[in-house]
């Protein structure tokens, strides 16, 4: 029920009647920075919350997403409790999700996910759904 709610909301907020379609790995790879914050977290009457909210809102706006060609993830924003620089990203087929893990250099393999995030087409404008948060946005790819 919620992922139909979430396209038919994307579809009004876009002006697109196109169905997603799930990007595939090779057209995940590259660097994309987030254009617009289509759904975010739902602010309490706290005002404190509210703006630690708009902050957190602002600093990913200004995010980009790193997904390396040798599967090196990192996601660069001002907001540090959220930026990772070392991670590793996981394209599943089944799933149609990327999972991310922080990178164990002692143990050279990826350690435990952090979050997982699905990338979907709809008309001409990429959306990354972060699965955990709920958080969508519309996405570019830089050149």
């Amino acid at each position: 029920m919620r992922k139909v709610l979430i396209i038919l909301i994307l579809n009004l907020l876009l002006g697109s009647v196109a169905i997603a379609q799930t990007l595939t790995s090779e057209e995940i790879k590259g660097r994309w920075s987030v254009v617009r914050v289509l759904e975010f977290i739902e602010e309490s009457g706290d005002s404190e919350q509210g703006n630690a909210f708009e902050d957190m809102r602002a600093a990913f706006l200004e995010a980009e997403y790193v997904f390396g060609d040798n599967n090196q993830f990192a996601l660069i924003m001002d907001y540090k409790q959220f930026a990772i620089e070392n991670g590793y990203w996981v394209y599943d087929e089944l799933e149609k999700k990327v999972s991310i893990r922080e990178w164990k250099k002692n143990k050279q393999k990826p350690g435990k996910s952090i979050m997982k995030i699905k990338l979907e087409k709809a008309g001409d404008k990429i959306i990354l759904i972060m699965d955990t948060t709920g958080i969508v946005f519309q996405i570019e790819k830089k050149a």
